[in-house]
């Protein structure tokens, strides 16, 4: 493959999943890199994640909304069929800083959820896509490298360009979740 023969759509589509994944891997790295700065520092009234969510929960008259501990790493989540915040095990026991700003993040999408935020439903909709699209994606840029099928790598990069998009879409979700934590 020559790169001076490729052909201007194919030059946009590479620059796209590059710049993609340079934002992806840059914000993963700033969301870890701030997680292990703060999963240090204590918090002052000795609460953990899960008594703060608990808090912010109940506030927000959300006393149904059950918090559940689960294995990993910052695989905290909120699921709204379920009506679950699932905070992993370091966040659901932990009194730092960073335990209590993943917690109170994730109720802030329960709050989301109880008053029908429309991204929100939005985003419940298009996740299980995009989530595909990016997987799929990467397989397919995998499988054009082993059978050096230009047109696949390229599949493939519009498909995890496509997923990078979707979530800049809904960056305000997350922004929104954690100011409601915080109100």
């Amino acid at each position: 493959m020559n790169i001076f023969l490729l052909a201007y759509e194919d030059i946009i589509t590479i620059g796209l999943f590059i710049l993609s994944l340079i934002v992806v891997l840059g914000a993963q790295h700033m969301v870890k890199s701030s997680f292990r700065k703060f999963r240090t520092v204590k918090v002052k009234k000795g609460i953990s994640g899960f008594e703060a969510a608990r808090k912010i929960l109940d506030a927000n008259n959300l006393d149904k909304v059950h918090l559940v501990e689960v294995k990993g790493e910052l695989s905290d989540h909120y699921d709204p069929r379920a009506k679950v915040v699932r905070l992993s095990t370091p966040i659901f026991h932990e009194s730092t800083i960073a335990a209590v700003s993943v917690a109170a993040h994730e109720a802030g999408h329960a709050i989301q959820d109880h008053e029908n935020y429309l991204p929100l439903k939005i985003r419940q909709v298009i996740l299980p896509t995009t989530n595909f699209m990016s997987s799929i994606g990467q397989f397919i840029i995998f499988l054009g490298f082993l059978a050096a099928a230009f047109q696949l790598i390229m599949f493939g990069l519009i498909l995890f360009s496509a997923s990078f998009i979707f979530q800049l879409v809904i960056l305000p979700v997350e922004f929104d979740a954690s100011k409601r934590a915080n109100e």
